[in-house]
Order: structure tokens, then sequence, then C-alpha cells
């Protein structure tokens, strides 16, 4: 028996699952959330399945003392991938404010009298921080442009990216930084002031989750042009249902040199699509005692990045 905490499944599975047997949450086995509490444990539970790929919002540790198995889908990351890509590509050759002013008739910044450059991507050298699936779907969408790829040493080689060893060396060398990695206590805040400094001329591109990233300390490496762009469609804040809200507590929308999506990278109707059959998936799997897709929740409560 399954319950969807995740409102948006039902009346997907009970179109397409009618087999799938529904149940409220103190019966079920199997349930289908993002969120996970002590509040929400029930004795039945044998399985937790998130419908996306972060578990930020899940009590890893009550769940490893309930014996709870949990399971994410990754299938949306190709689309997240792409969607990196097209906020590089939008940043780097300054399409947002191009397309602004010539729709104004200015074919040059107002500011200059002659026309200002674009970035290109070609032979610049490409950080991932997180080499996970979204990771592995963007280096092939940029190896048109570079072949020069590296990510944090985590004790496991890489075919075609070099291993660093921190944080810093990964911003030191890199030209364009892409966040790809979960949000955990280690992550949090982990783009501060001290890594940031360390990123004039530099690029960042985050869509791993918006709180990688401190506010502050990324408000101010604008301000000051330390970092020369930022790209994002995650994000520090989210409105409520019907509720208008800018995505940072600054007014990011003063600076050309940044570009924003609303956290829809993964919201394509494919991907949607494709997102609500693994999970369905997944369950049939998990009732048939098949494990093998589980997330090491040991292995998620020891992570720690290299600094």
């Amino acid at each position: 028996m399954v319950h969807f905490k995740f409102n948006q499944m039902l009346d997907f599975v009970k179109t397409h699952y009618p087999e799938v047997i529904l149940s409220e949450i103190d019966k079920a086995k199997i349930v289908v959330s993002g969120e996970y509490t002590v509040d929400d444990y029930y004795p039945s539970h044998e399985a937790v399945v998130i419908p996306y790929t972060g578990h930020n919002k899940i009590d890893l540790a009550l769940l490893k003392d309930k014996g709870l198995k949990l399971f994410n889908t990754q299938t949306h990351s190709k689309y997240v991938a792409e969607r990196a890509l097209a906020l590089t590509l939008a940043l780097m050759g300054k399409l947002i404010i191009l397309h602004k002013n010539i729709s104004k008739g200015n074919w040059v910044d107002p500011t200059k009298s002659v026309r200002e450059s674009w970035d290109s991507l070609y032979e610049l050298k490409i950080g991932f921080f997180g080499y996970g699936s979204i990771s592995q779907y963007l280096k092939p969408l940029l190896e048109p442009f570079t072949n020069h790829f590296y990510t944090l040493d985590r004790g496991k080689l890489v075919e075609g990216v070099t291993l660093v060893s921190d944080l810093e060396m990964l911003v030191e060398t890199c030209d364009v930084i892409y966040i790809a990695a979960p949000l955990t206590a280690q992550t949090e805040g982990i783009f501060n002031e001290g890594s940031l400094s360390k990123m004039k001329d530099k690029v960042l591109v985050n869509v791993g989750r918006g709180l990688i990233v401190n506010e502050d300390d990324l408000f101010q490496a604008l301000k000051d042009k330390t970092l020369k762009g930022y790209a994002s469609d995650v994000w520090f804040r989210y409105p409520s249902v019907n509720e208008n809200l800018t995505p940072s507590k600054y007014d990011l929308s003063v600076f050309d040199n940044v570009v924003m999506t609303p956290h829809n990278a993964s919201f394509t109707e494919k991907a949607l699509k494709e997102r609500y059959i693994k999970v369905i998936d997944t369950i049939f799997s998990i009732q048939k005692g098949d494990y093998e897709e589980a997330l090491d929740i040991d292995k998620i409560l020891s992570y720690e990045v290299l600094k």
C-alpha cells in the first residue's frame, strides 16, 4: 500500500496505474514524498521514495533508526544539465542584456560608445562541484567547447576529469564552476566570501541548491565585481502558492551579469512523465523485495566535502 504526500502524482497514478493500492499514511508501507520527519513516521512504513533527487528535507537519522529504505529518482538529470548549459550560454553570451538593449533600438550598451564583446566557452577550464548524475550528463554537452574538466577528489577516478584536492584549488583552477551537489550540513554556505573572493573573472552556475551559496557573500561579490557572473535555477527563498516573491532578499536584477530561472530546470512535460514512471517502477521493485537502487543512508550521513 502506497501513500502519496506528493499530490501532483495522484491523478497520474489513478489514470495510468490503477493497480497501485493507495493508502492513508498510517497504514502505508511506502511513502512517496520529498519531506519526511518523525511526524510522518508510522510502524507500517518500509520505504520512502523521493519523487525527485534532493534528500535535504528527509530525516535520514530517523530512517536509519527505523530501518526504512530510501529511494529517489534522477531521470530528470539530463534536463537539468541542459538548463545548466543554457544558463551558461545566456550568461556568458550576455543574451539578456543584449536582448533588452536591441529591443529598444540600442545596438550597444547605452553607457558605452562601442560594442562590448561576449565571452566564449571554448577552451575554458570547467569545474564541477558535485559529480553525480547531472554533471555526468553536463560534461558531454560541454565537450564540443573544451576538454578541460575538474572536480573534487572523492577517492574515485573519473574518466576525462582531473581530480583536485579541495574547493580552493577547484575555484582557483577553473574559469566556470557548476554547482550540482546536494545540500547538506557540509555543503551549506560553502561558496562563501573565502571561495568567492578567489573567483575574480570567473563564472558560477548553480543547479544544485541555492543555500550552497552564501546569500550575503554572493551579493557582495557581485556588487564588488569580484565574481564575473552568476546564473542559477535554485534559490534562497521560495513563494507560497500565488505569492509574488523575489528569489533573494537582495535585488539581483540590478546586475547585468546575473541570469535567473525559477527552479524549473526539470519541469518539462516529458521530464515530468518520465519521473512519475520511474517512481512507479521503484514502487513495483520495492514490492518485489528489490532494494538494489536504495540510497546508502550511512554514506549520505557521513558525507563530507573536501574543503
